[in-house]
């Protein structure tokens, strides 16, 4: 079942990085330069504590069996270099970054 469920999720995964994926350059934080493909996702609500909306900050989506980014690397992304500030979500497929 886990094979299938495994099958089930990187088809997904292709298909949704295919349509919505950006090129863009990983930029390690121990050097070097790695082409990569993110999914952004700009103006997104920060929410607080307390359910209330605190920031809009963009956020950039990782496959983890193409790129392992961390906290601190930096990306070329539409033509700007931008850190990644902290980790939205790891599912253990996808990466998500809060950027600044």
């Amino acid at each position: 079942m886990s094979a299938q469920f495994d099958t089930i999720i990187q088809s997904a995964l292709d298909a949704m990085f295919d349509l919505y994926g950006v090129d863009v350059t990983l930029k390690p934080k121990m050097g070097g330069e790695i082409p990569a493909v993110a999914i952004p996702e700009k103006n997104t609500a920060v929410v607080g504590d307390y359910g209330q909306v605190v920031d809009f900050r963009t956020r950039l989506s990782f496959r983890l069996d193409q790129v392992s980014p961390a906290v601190g690397d930096t990306v070329t992304f539409e033509g700007a270099d931008v850190l990644l500030d902290g980790i939205e979500s790891d599912d253990g497929y996808v990466r998500t970054f809060w950027v600044r």
